[in-house]
């Protein structure tokens, strides 16, 4: 396996490396250390290029928008069920009208 490695980006160069980096990532949660993979030099470029864009602003900026409307909330909290798409909550809000019809359901 060859690896190359800066600080603490990391590019795997191996047909299977997947004990390795079951290795690499208890190490580095052990260590409170961030990994990051990349696949090709180009991906790894691309990815330190965008860690530089953004090493000084705030992290909101990077940050998934939280949902602000009700109805968004609980679409989101029903998608939280392994088997349960944004579709299928939507028909469930829309059919028992609030999450504690459909409990009750």
């Amino acid at each position: 396996m060859v690896v190359w490695c800066c600080s603490y980006k990391l590019q795997v160069d191996s047909k299977d490396p997947h004990h390795a980096l079951k290795y690499l990532t208890r190490v580095c949660l052990l260590c409170d250390l961030t990994l990051m993979l990349a696949w090709s030099p180009e991906e790894a470029g691309e990815m330190i290029e965008t860690y530089k864009v953004f090493e000084n602003k705030p992290p909101d900026l990077i940050m998934e928008k939280q949902d602000v409307d009700p109805h968004s909330k609980l679409v989101s909290a029903l998608t939280t069920i392994r088997s349960v798409n944004k579709t299928d909550a939507t028909t469930l809000l829309s059919t028992f009208g609030s999450l504690e019809a459909i409990v009750k359901g």
